[in-house]
């Protein structure tokens, strides 16, 4: 069958319909209709090309949304949430926008740099200190396999109960790994109730409303999930080079939590001085008592969100 060569109508052709805007009807001056600014469409747009190199240029274009948004979070913590709520929007993703992408980056790119802050194995599980739900967990586990993790320590790698724990181990991780793309949205009302007690209990040159907190706790979760993609991925480098030269130790040594840690708790201690400052109003002495108020807190709801992941994960078992 010859296939026809009309094109079928072309939303993007100069057509008396194509020249005035499709949502208010107003005739079109310039790319964006001047009463709803609504966006003329442009030739090839509904191709798989185009929308391939519009999603590549919206994260690798240093004056993208995203891009300026991260800079500013990074470069001066608090300023972009202060001038969201000043109405300097355009520049910048928006909150939620920025958190599901941010989301999307540390999920993916974490998955291949090896971080599982968030998607925490059962071995850690077992082994977290302190946390609210270790000793249930050990619990499971040995109800599970119907005998205690002392004896399962003890036996060989080739044992049955060594290689049914395995098993379990391994279902428990893919689960966990899954339901922990979700649950990383608990995050965002412990850092909002974070926020909004800490400033009601101190004093602070500005009150904020319960919105503005909510956008500063997006925004924050969004920097604490890519810092820790940013680590990993100027460790995995440097340790890279390091091995290259023979040194095997300095690779060994950056991705180890003795190294991770401090310096995920250095960008902690950096955003919280800057959003303290900026976003909140305190001067230096308190600026520097809320970074460092930062860091408990954050462990904090990372061990509560570890304990939910658990629970949530052994409920969804089969």
């Amino acid at each position: 069958m010859q296939r026809s060569s009309e094109r079928p109508a072309d939303v993007a052709s100069d057509t008396p319909s194509s020249l005035a805007c499709p949502t208010c009807a107003t005739p079109f001056d310039g790319p964006y209709c001047h009463q709803c600014g609504e966006r003329k469409l442009r030739p090839g747009e509904f191709s798989f090309w185009f929308w391939l190199r519009a999603l590549i240029a919206r994260f690798t274009q240093l004056d993208g949304p995203f891009a300026k948004a991260t800079i500013s979070l990074f470069a001066r913590p608090g300023s972009l949430t202060t001038d969201y709520f000043r109405g300097k929007r355009i520049p910048y993703a928006r909150p939620i926008q920025y958190f599901l992408v941010a989301n999307v980056i540390f999920f993916v790119v974490g998955a291949w740099l090896g971080i599982d802050t968030l998607s925490t194995p059962l071995r850690s599980h077992l082994r977290s200190r302190p946390s609210f739900h270790a000793q249930d967990a050990r619990s499971w586990v040995e109800n599970r396999l119907g005998t205690t993790l002392k004896d399962l320590e003890a036996r060989g790698a080739n044992d049955e109960l060594t290689r049914s724990f395995l098993a379990l181990s391994d279902r428990f991780d893919v689960l966990g790994d899954s339901l922990s793309r979700t649950l990383v949205f608990s995050l965002v009302p412990m850092f909002f109730a974070a926020s909004f007690f800490l400033t009601r209990l101190t004093k602070s040159n500005r009150r904020r409303l319960v919105s503005e907190h909510f956008v500063s706790s997006l925004h924050f979760v969004g920097y604490f999930l890519l810092a820790q993609v940013l680590l990993f991925a100027l460790f995995i480098g440097v340790g890279g080079i390091a091995e290259a030269f023979g040194t095997r130790a300095v690779r060994a040594f950056l991705l180890h939590d003795r190294a991770l840690g401090p310096a995920l708790a250095a960008f902690l201690v950096w955003y919280g001085y800057g959003a303290a400052q900026r976003f909140h109003g305190f001067g230096r002495p308190g600026a520097i008592v809320m970074a460092l108020t930062l860091l408990p807190v954050s462990f904090g709801a990372l061990t509560i969100y570890r304990s939910l992941l658990f629970y949530v994960t052994q409920w969804q078992f089969a």
